[in-house]
């Protein structure tokens, strides 16, 4: 074997391994982007429910002082809130 051929192998072997490390560190890349990804989603549906349950509370809250007001005391309170 001469020593150009001896030369282009180890040239071709590092560039081989080079590649794979490369491959390597691209895969890990792509694995911590898409779990970062679905954590977020997963944040987000957390905070979407959550603002979900707070609004749920506050109409429920709402319907309890209406039903537990007479008719006038409901009227001021409307027309308190119709001047604001």
């Amino acid at each position: 074997m001469s020593l150009f051929g001896m030369a282009f192998g180890a040239i071709q072997r590092r560039l081989v391994y080079g590649a794979l490390i490369g491959l390597a560190v691209l895969a890990a890349v792509i694995a911590i982007w898409r779990h970062g990804r679905a954590a977020g989603i997963a944040r987000f549906a957390v905070k979407r429910a959550e603002a979900r349950i707070r609004t749920m509370k506050q109409a429920a809250e709402v319907r309890r002082d209406v039903g537990a007001d007479d008719d006038a005391g409901v009227a001021r309170r409307l027309s308190r809130w119709m001047r604001d």
